[in-house]
């Protein structure tokens, strides 16, 4: 699954950590085989959200918390290489 995610965007192969850890997240919010249930079920009791879900390595906007003037952007254009640690 890395290797794909990786294959399939601009980014350099040193973001292979990256994609590791959102490889992980995304497969922990599915289902498998062996258990009808998702391994997040079983650890939160809950169904997961996917709301937040975006296509590794896809373009993205961040709000800036201030600009400086009014004529300023409001956010920056970056590239989505993971979800942050405290979701």
């Amino acid at each position: 699954m890395v290797r794909s995610m990786i294959s399939l965007t601009t980014l350099p192969e040193s973001f292979w950590g990256y994609a590791l850890k959102t490889a992980a997240h995304t497969l922990n919010r599915v289902p498998s085989k062996a258990v009808e249930s998702t391994p997040y079920e079983l650890w939160r009791g809950r169904k997961p959200s996917f709301s937040y879900f975006k296509i590794w390595g896809c373009e993205a906007y961040v709000k800036r918390l201030m600009t400086s003037s009014k004529l300023e952007p409001k956010s920056d254009k970056v590239i989505f290489c993971g979800i942050p640690q405290e979701n």
